[in-house]
């Protein structure tokens, strides 16, 4: 039918490549914009954070500073004393320190007349003993240090050492704690000029220090050389002078934001593309993939691409924005218009964030590798990715920087670091010139790092490939570590053909098989001519400790069926996992077509084709782009790929539905194209895993009809399935696993040959006769028959083989007489493959248990459950239990979700306990920022050495004088070098080289000096320029250190003299007042709640969004999972549900909060930096203000986040998107803080309020009062402040605030918290009030329309004609003579007896549902109809069976019967009550079709729960539970988790739920998916018990064995109405026709006697056939077709039964099954025809 092409030679090993990417490119591209929304929001997010870089920048002004150069000066003709004090103390008060100091004073009163004429001896050379005040009253305090002995100028030292000590506060600084400016400061922070350029380092010497340490100086010279000679003009000082530059705040202080809001606008995609990659991983899409031939590393590649689509797009807006020249937003002359970089050309920006892209998007696939888990998964690449854009490596060596450009971020950050060098310079653009250049001697070039990010990004790509090929997760064959080393792995050989396997260790030999304790082997089926296609050989799979597998093995063979049967957790699934390579074995090895399919497992996927049990597809992907993504993985050609998917189309059936995407396609649907896609490529071996489960018998006959026409095209395919006629009509070869171990292999003939009753007699009858007067009927003529199974209507005898000559005798006897004895039908059929399948199972329970009768017992437990009367708890107590219960099953489900209790309770302990103990103080991160730190008694000689290495440029006009001898050998000796020139240029050789480097102008050139020697003058004299730099600190001082000493050297004549100056500040505490506003602002910068600063503040805000956060997960997932709707049906009201879900998150936030406010008392107790915003706490009042604001949070975020947890599809989204908005909102205040503060720092007047200030400070109450944790930072804050009266001085100072220190804790006036209190509870409120509504949407939606007189389109339609179609909406005099006469009885009936209302427990009279289609324009086309006035009742002790195709509107009615959904129109009447008009008030059990638990709880406690929940009594709960758990077998699964049960074990799990309590209602919705044989007639024996004894049940399911057997009423459903409806008698004798026939036989006889068949028994009908079955209809009458006459005759049973025994007894068939028409047959007939017809309903469906 189809041909595989791959042409090797056109698809070469590119070209292959170029076609996997471009397949999975697309699959990848559509997957994205057909989630448009998604996308979008991914992309505006980023560039919301752009939005605030942008603001920032706008805020944070710009300035032009010409070059500038201090004019040369005398240094007294610069000093200013203004305000410094009034006194002059020395030390000591001796005669030379005082003839010393007064000299001074008196020379620079002469000067300055206003210098203060007070000098005095300071007794404590200290000054330790003087108050602050005294302090703030000197002028100088001048200490010598040498001078204790001197009495006259002949003591006096050579050296004379004194300190001179003045005051440093207000906005200028010494920094005598410093030399040079710190490397990491103008490397990362400012710009040299800006240095150079900056007064508050300079300042004080020139205005103060410079001019009182050269008085001192000319007084020590005068006083030791007793000169009368005026030496005040001696020196003069000379700047080097400062280029030109512009001042960024943006890229000084505040330049760390640029590469974290850069870094945050990627974030978003980086953390779903990681989601993407762990879920694609998690839900075995990729590994599914794998199977048809994609390679991992090219699907990596696709994701890298996909995310760099996404990054393309960023990168391209981001570089535009970052150019965008922006207004000056600044009020003084030199502020400019800015961008954010204004001097780098856009294409080197554009190209570092496309490097960082494709890092990021490489390292986003290597991280996804780590992990099992999407959530665990992005919460860990959240933290890691905050981690690393944090700048904690300001000091480390070049080489670690290059080494940490292995992370993203820190790659982006040190590129953009060395960015903002060029930036601050200011200097010429910035382009690929300067790629493998820098500024400075430090060789940080980003050049390389871009390298090394590229080369980084390709170590991560491969990286992925090989943690993915050794460590492929819970699905997937692992290589060994070192499989890269080995040879096979690069020169793969095939394996040779495994030879069969031999187990006569165990089995003994027969004629026809190999029979043992255990198994069934068929020697034929084994020994077979031909070589298998695939080997199993000895395979074993451990989980733990749980062998799924043991010891298997198995062949199978080209152009034949093998099913694979087992009871539920047999190891059917494992085995396929295993054979398609998605699992890996512990032992043992298969083989296919001679390849081993771990070592080669390539090889192997090309020749598989697989169908799993559960669909895997793209919801997003339609049919067509389903099969060409394989195709195109298979490498196909495409003219043969076309006419494959054309094919295939055809065969599945789905050619009109081929553009429909999966998601809107119905199950039957879904599972034809799970097949279609397993025969893309045309493989040689399917392998089809319940591939007609959970399918209507409709499609299921179709997909019978393609895997036969797969069969006749030679595939061996691997069948496994728990619907065992599907088995036995398909199948070629049959092998039975019980327990992970072969029991049974053979043709099914053969096993069926193993049971010892050859036929079954089924006997249906009336249920007021005696079971004991049929059996003993029959027993007349069969006395060796035996009773298998009974109930009130059905009995099930078995006939042995030596009795089968006899049947004839009773087949007429039975014909005659069935009437009389109360047989309604019956029929006969031979062993099944189902009746095998029982009898292994049962031999196989029977030896692991020691009970024999356990059936029996469950059977009679059953019955003594379902008839027992349970008390219930009422009114309070069961208010109280059920809120017990809810709680219990929080703890169970809290205590199991190990993430979840990190995430809550140590991750935030162990942050709080970072905060409190290692976080800086506020002020030391203002020092930081700002460098102006200062520290007490800090000292700095005043000598050239401090400087080295250095260089000092000297002039002298006399190159043979002493003076030039003396400065050369003084320069020398402090180790500095010596640039001497020759001519007059000192400020030209200087600037010109420290243009060239930026080194010299920061480490070379300090100072200075060009010596004049007055060569006309008689008197002898010497003149100094002396030059100093402001770049690094104390130059001009120390320069007139040098000057001044060979001054003394030169008046002295002695190069021994020299004057030492130290420079050791007195700190003050009161800043001077000549500061500006914006000064001040920097000074109390740390007052502010705002970023950086306010760590402590922000940082809890955060912790507590994350717990609250975290809470929303179990929320979520019982809404997703539908367990919170299973809760609500036991009549626990939503306010019950919320409420015990406050009291349990509550609780949880009030002991997080105590261990919280703890590690905060013990840190503020244990931190001795009383700076410490900590310390604070340390103090009774602020701590449990502190306590009392974080419950507040807690409760006023709890309903918060209930009413969130409605939106999200997934609790991984949900958590990550409430804690992301809480970070935005909170960093976004403090950016908007910074703003107003800023703003207001740089107003020009303090008079009033800046507009700007005003517009932000309102923004900043609006979100505390949307945004809980808003509002809890602000509380902290206040907190902060309150405990800080300085802080207070300072806000309302420069903010123009009335705030009081004395302010009560709780005013509504900040500093207190009342405000914030308040807010608390009204949105506490709030969030409660939505919640509510939310909760009563319905009821207020119906209400609204009600009291405002609106009608919507369904209502409108209601009230238009009368109309026919189906489409559109019928009116309330509604036409049915186009129903089936029953169903129109039935309906008429229903409107004309009011009885039926109170005697039915339930109720249906036309309901009608309708939902609107989104794109259909016409109102009418808008309305599709689910339910079209549906009419039923069931009585009392009932089953009513609800059938019908995938999307008749079965599930559709289920939850209009449960009350899940409203229908449109109609009345639902339960137990005499209208659910529509109530509450939910119904005593009823519901088993949804998906099962709605609680994954985290076991058995046991779901149960407990649920009985709790349904008000039985306490104390009788765990009876009752252990009670339901033995009647549905789920003993040893009581103590295990739902998730790790099978499908199967859950729909027990979800069946004991529904009969908990019994209930008068019982709501079955497909009760045995997934369940096999033996457990699905268990279960059935139980709904019989419960029907039996009184309970009413509805029930809907596929299996049409599973209705018959039930139900004593059942409706064929099609397009929401019933097509027939009645008892099951009556359904057969109305729509059955004849005989159903099912006949067995060689393929090679079947034309022949089909020929003999419509000669034998005239007017037969060939229904249709597989592997050699024949469906036949045999009519109750037929027409002779002789020539000569027409003759219509009767054919009685026993007559069609002759026929074919004796066709038996002749050989001519291998088996047959003969009984009156089946409930399957009547549902395909009636529900099958046209199905499609309405084919856009079934898609809205």
């Amino acid at each position: 039918m189809m041909e595989y092409h791959e042409n090797h030679r056109r698809h070469g090993g590119f070209i292959k490549f170029l076609n996997d990417f471009r397949a999975l490119f697309i699959k990848t591209f559509l997957l994205t914009i057909r989630k448009p929304g998604q996308t979008i929001v991914e992309i505006l997010l980023a560039y919301t954070f752009m939005g605030f870089l942008l603001g920032m920048r706008y805020i944070l002004d710009r300035r032009y500073y010409p070059a500038y150069q201090i004019p040369p000066f005398y240094p007294q003709d610069m000093l200013s004393i203004t305000g410094i004090g009034d006194i002059i103390y020395y030390y000591p008060g001796n005669l030379c320190a005082t003839t010393i100091v007064t000299n001074a004073m008196n020379n620079l009163r002469i000067r300055w007349s206003n210098f203060p004429n007070n000098t005095q001896v300071v007794p404590d050379p200290t000054l330790s003993t003087l108050s602050n005040k005294t302090l703030q009253s000197i002028v100088a305090y001048i200490q010598f240090n040498n001078l204790d002995s001197c009495t006259d100028p002949s003591t006096m030292p050579n050296e004379v050492n004194y300190t001179l000590r003045m005051q440093e506060n207000g906005p200028y600084y010494y920094h005598a704690q410093s030399v040079k400016i710190s490397e990491n400061d103008y490397l990362w922070k400012r710009s040299l000029e800006d240095f150079c350029q900056d007064k508050s380092s300079s300042d004080y010497y020139t205005y103060r220090f410079v001019g009182i340490q050269y008085f001192m100086d000319l007084s020590i010279i005068q006083y030791v050389t007793n000169t009368s000679q005026n030496l005040s003009f001696s020196i003069l000082m000379n700047h080097f002078g400062c280029p030109e530059y512009y001042l960024d705040q943006l890229h000084s202080v505040f330049g760390f934001f640029i590469p974290i809001f850069f870094s945050i606008i990627f974030l978003i995609t980086f953390i779903m593309n990681v989601g993407y990659i762990v879920e694609e991983r998690q839900n075995k899409t990729k590994e599914y993939l794998r199977i048809y031939g994609l390679r991992t590393w090219i699907n990596n590649l696709v994701w890298i691409t996909r995310s760099m689509l996404i990054f393309f797009i960023l990168t391209s807006v981001v570089t535009g924005l970052s150019i965008i020249i922006l207004p000056t937003s600044g009020s003084r002359r030199n502020s400019v218009r800015k961008a954010i970089f204004n001097y780098t050309h856009w294409t080197l920006i554009w190209t570092i964030l496309f490097v960082y892209s494709i890092q990021v998007s490489s390292f986003s696939v290597f991280f996804g590798q780590l992990f099992k888990r999407p959530f665990l998964a992005k919460l860990i690449s959240f933290v890691v990715w905050i981690l690393t854009l944090i700048d904690f490596y300001p000091g480390v060596p070049v080489g670690v920087r290059y080494f940490l450009c292995l992370f993203p971020n820190t790659g982006l950050m040190f590129c953009l670091q060395v960015i903002l060098q060029y930036e601050r310079k200011s200097n010429g653009m910035t382009t690929f010139e300067q790629l493998y250049s820098n500024l400075f001697t430090y060789p940080l070039y980003i050049g390389l790092c871009l390298l090394l990010m590229l080369i980084y990004s390709v170590i991560y790509f491969f990286l992925a490939i090989y943690i993915e090929r050794i460590n492929p997760g819970e699905f997937g064959v692992s290589q060994s570590w070192n499989y890269l080393f080995k040879k096979s792995y690069w020169k793969p050989h095939s394996t040779p053909t495994v030879q069969p396997f031999d187990n006569n260790d165990r089995l003994t030999h027969k004629k026809d098989g190999i029979y043992g304790s255990e198994c069934w082997i068929e020697l034929n089926s084994i020994k077979n001519t031909i070589s298998p296609s695939l080997t199993i050989s000895h395979l074993t799979k451990n989980f733990g400790k749980f062998q799924a597998v043991s010891d298997l093995s198995l062949n199978f063979y080209k152009g034949e069926v093998c099913s694979l049967l087992g009871h539920n957790g047999a190891g059917k699934t494992t085995t396929t996992f295993i054979l398609v390579g998605m699992l890996e074995p512990t032992s043992g090895h298969v083989t296919i077509e001679g390849l081993n399919n771990r070592t080669h497992i390539q090889e192997v996927r090309k020749i598989i084709g697989f169908c799993p049990q559960c669909d895997i597809l793209y919801n997003d992907l339609s049919v067509e782009e389903h099969l060409e993504l394989i195709g195109k993985i298979r490498h196909m050609e495409p003219k043969f790929m076309n006419e494959s998917i054309e094919t295939i189309l055809k065969l599945i059936g789905l050619v009109n539905d081929r553009k429909t995407l999966s998601k809107k396609l119905s199950g039957g649907m879904k599972r034809r194209l799970s097949i279609g896609i397993s025969l893309m490529g045309d493989p040689k071996i399917l392998i089809l895993d319940e591939p007609t489960s959970g399918i209507d018998p409709y499609n299921r006959r179709l997909i019978w009809t393609i895997i036969r026409k797969m069969k006749e095209a030679g595939k061996c395919i691997i069948l496994t399935t728990h619907f065992l006629q599907e088995a036995d009509v398909l199948s070629d070869r049959i092998a039975i696993m019980t327990s992970g171990q072969l029991q049974a292999n053979g043709t099914p003939n053969f096993l069926k040959n193993q049971i010892d009753f050859e036929y079954r007699l089924f006997i249906e009858k009336n249920e007021t006769y005696q079971n004991e007067r049929i059996t003993a009927f029959i027993q007349k003529y069969i006395p060796t028959i035996i009773l298998e199974r009974e109930s009130i209507s059905e009995m099930i005898f078995g006939i042995k083989r030596s009795e089968s000559k006899h049947i004839g005798q009773l087949i007429h006897a039975l014909d005659e007489q069935s009437k009389d004895i109360g047989i309604e039908s019956y029929g006969l059929s031979m062993t099944t493959i189902e009746e095998v399948f029982l009898k292994l199972i049962q031999e196989a329970e029977t030896e692991n248990t020691t009970q024999h009768d356990q059936t029996k017992l469950r059977q009679d437990l059953a019955n003594k459950i379902f008839r027992t009367e349970y008390n219930r708890e009422i009114g309070v107590r069961r208010f109280w239990f059920r809120i017990c219960a809810l709680i219990i099953k929080r703890w169970h489900v809290l205590q199991r979700q190990y993430i979840f209790l990190f995430g809550f309770f140590l991750f935030p302990i162990l942050i709080e306990i970072l905060i409190v103990s290692i976080f800086p103080t506020p002020k030391d991160v203002q020092t930081s920022l700002v460098q102006n730190n200062r520290i007490k008694d800090a000292q700095i000689t005043l000598l050239p050495s401090i400087y080295n290495p250095h260089s000092i440029v000297i002039y002298t006009n006399n190159n043979r004088s002493n003076t030039r001898i003396h400065l050369i050998d003084y320069i020398q000796n402090t180790n500095a070098n010596i640039d001497e020139i020759s001519t007059d240029t000192v400020l030209n050789y200087v600037y010109d080289r420290c243009l060239t480097n930026e080194d010299f102008f920061v480490n070379k050139y300090q100072m200075a000096f060009a010596v004049y020697d007055n060569l006309t003058s008689s008197i002898s004299s010497l003149i100094f320029k002396s030059y100093f730099s402001t770049v690094n600190y104390h130059a001009m001082a120390t320069s007139l250190s040098v000057s001044s000493t060979n001054l003394f050297q030169y008046y002295t004549n002695s190069s021994t003299k020299k004057i030492l100056t130290i420079n050791q500040p007195i700190l003050t505490a009161t800043a001077t007042t000549s500061s500006t506003i914006l000064q001040r602002f920097f000074e109390i910068m740390y007052c502010f709640d705002t970023l950086p600063l306010s760590l402590f503040n922000f940082l809890n805000s955060i912790l507590a969004a994350l717990f609250i956060s975290i809470l929303i997960v179990p929320l979520i997932q019982e809404r997703i999972n539908h367990s919170k709707d299973l809760q609500l049906l036991t009549n626990l009201t939503k306010r019950t549900y919320w409420f015990s879900n406050t009291i349990f998150d509550l609780l949880s936030c009030f002991i997080l909060c105590i261990l919280l406010t703890i590690i905060i008392r013990i840190g503020s107790i244990g931190n001795p930096n009383i700076e410490s915003e900590v310390h604070i706490y340390i103090n009774t009042e602020q701590i449990g203000y502190f306590f009392l604001m974080i419950i507040m949070y807690s409760l006023a975020s709890l309903p918060l986040i209930y009413v969130y947890s409605f939106s999200p599809k997934s609790e991984l989204i949900g958590f990550i998107n409430i804690f992301v908005i809480n970070i935005v909102v909170c960093f976004f205040d403090m950016v908007l803080t910074f703003m107003a503060v800023f703003s207001q720092g740089q107003a020009t007047t303090i008079t009033r309020v800046s507009r700007l200030t005003s517009i932000v400070n309102n923004i900043r109450w609006f979100i505390a009062i949307l945004f809980p944790c808003v509002n809890f930072k602000r509380s902290l804050f206040n907190i902060r402040l309150k405990s800080s009266q300085e802080c207070i001085s300072s806000l309302n100072s420069l903010m123009l605030t009335n705030y009081s220190f004395n302010e009560s804790w709780i005013s509504t006036h900040e500093p207190g918290v009342g405000i914030q209190f308040i807010i608390f509870i009204i949105q506490m409120i709030f969030w409660w009030i939505i919640l509510i509504l939310i909760e009563k949407r319905t009821n207020i939606k119906s209400e609204c329309r009600r009291c405002c007189g609106c009608e919507n389109d369904l209502e409108r339609i209601d009230n238009e004609n009368p109309m026919d179609n189906a489409e559109d909406a019928i009116p309330k005099q509604w036409d049915d003579t186009h129903l089936d006469e029953d169903v129109r009885n039935e309906r008429r009936l229903l409107f004309g007896e009011n009885h039926l209302s109170t005697s039915s427990v339930i109720l249906v009279r036309d309901i009608v549902k309708r939902f609107k289609k989104r794109k259909e324009k016409s109102i009418h086309r808008r309305i599709y109809t689910a339910v079209d006035h549906l009419n039923f009742y069931v009585t009392k002790r009932s089953c009513f069976g609800l059938l019908g195709v995938n999307g008749a509107g079965k599930t559709t009615t289920f939850r209009m019967l449960i009350n899940d959904l409203k229908p449109t129109s109609g009345k639902i009447i339960i137990n005499g009550k209208d659910i529509n008009k109530m509450q939910r008030d119904l005593e009823i059990g519901f088993c949804p079709q998906f099962d709605w638990l609680i994954n985290n709880l076991t058995v046991i406690e779901t149960l407990l729960l649920f009985a709790r929940l349904k008000g039985l009594k306490w104390s009788e709960t765990s009876q009752i539970c252990c009670d339901m758990i033995e009647v549905f077998g789920l003993e040893i699964y009581q103590t295990k988790k739902i998730q790790n049960l099978s499908g199967g074990n859950k729909r027990k799990v979800s069946a004991a739920l529904a009969f908990m309590a019994n209930p008068a209602l019982v709501f079955l919705d497909e009760p045995t998916t997934g369940l096999d044989a033996a457990a699905k007639r268990k279960l059935w024996g139980v709904i019989r018990a419960a029907r039996d004894a009184g309970l009413t049940i509805i029930l809907t399911s596929h299996s049409m064995e599973e209705c018959e057997a039930l139900c004593t009423k059942i409706g064929i459903m099609k397009l929401g109405q019933f097509m027939c409806l009645g008892n099951l008698q009556r359904l057969k004798n109305r729509f059955g026709h004849g005989y159903a026939v099912q006949v067995k036989l060689p393929l090679q006889d079947i034309n022949m006697f089909k020929e003999e068949l419509m000669l034998t028994l005239p007017g037969v009908q060939i229904d249709e056939q597989h592997n050699g079955i024949l469906f036949c209809t045999v009519p109750f009458s037929s027409i002779s077709r002789s020539s000569n006459f027409t003759n219509t005759y009767s054919l009685k049973l026993a007559h069609v039964f002759d026929l074919f025994n004796k066709k038996k007894e002749e050989k001519s068939i291998e088996s047959y099954s003969i009984t009156q028409t089946t409930l399957e047959q009547i549902f395909v007939h009636l529900a099958g025809e046209d199905q499609y017809i309405n084919t856009d309903e079934n898609k809205n469906k």
